[in-house]
């Protein structure tokens, strides 16, 4: 899957260099990232402590905070971590003040930013010049474990984007500069064929994870979920 940033589009991506980082080092991060999160999006985050992400232990990066171009500095200095952990190679070289991160909207389940080397230091392997990072914030650990499990398999068969790095709450992946879809465009025969040739592969695939049809389940989720916020 995919994720457009491009302004044309109604998605928005914020840079933050190394100027835009010290204006951005003043900050004062929320210091409870799932209250934070909670406000925002009431049915996506948890409050239990044991289920919270390396970076929701370590500041906030709430929805509001994405729109009004503002990531905490301690959010930026863990990603950095993140990145010289799992990714590795030239990620260890750069400082937190030179890292590069763009907040992208629209995920519907997930925070997602996309990480960035300077350009000045170049790769010592295979180790990538970006990736996009994906913080999960669904609490559903059966939704996760099967989600995860298919999304590896697509990536080991060309199917999907290329998994670069897993750890509790969250995974690198590869990033690949697109676009969603417009409406007009699904209509396309030739879109349309392309599209179910790929899908008639996902389909064929054999997945480790329950062979029920899930359909209705996930409609009467979706359903619950609705009606909670509606009385609220």
């Amino acid at each position: 899957m995919s994720f457009d940033i491009e302004k044309p589009l109604s998605k928005v991506e914020y840079l933050y260099d190394n100027a835009s980082m010290r204006r951005a080092r003043p900050t004062r991060p929320s210091s409870d990232y799932d209250r934070a999160y909670l406000d925002n999006n009431p049915l996506k985050a948890s409050r239990d402590p044991c289920r919270s992400t390396p970076l929701q232990r370590n500041g906030n990066a709430s929805s509001s905070d994405l729109k009004s171009k503002v990531i905490p500095w301690d959010i930026i200095a863990r990603t950095r971590e993140l990145c010289a952990k799992y990714l590795s190679g030239s990620w260890n070289k750069v400082t937190p003040q030179r890292f590069r991160l763009k907040a992208i909207t629209g995920g519907m389940s997930n925070l997602l930013f996309l990480v960035e080397m300077p350009d000045d230091i170049e790769p010592v392997s295979t180790e990538p010049r970006s990736a996009l990072l994906r913080i999960h914030c669904n609490v559903d650990l059966e939704h996760l474990l099967n989600e995860s499990v298919v999304f590896t398999l697509l990536s080991e068969r060309a199917l999907g984007p290329k998994l670069l790095g897993v750890f509790p709450g969250g995974r690198f992946e590869q990033y690949i500069p697109s676009r969603p879809l417009l409406c007009h465009e699904l209509s396309l025969p030739s879109i349309s064929r392309r599209i179910g040739c790929l899908l008639a592969r996902v389909h064929a695939l054999d997945v480790p994870i329950m062979k029920e049809p899930m359909i209705v389940e996930v409609a009467e989720g979706w359903l619950a979920k609705l009606r909670k916020v509606e009385s609220k």
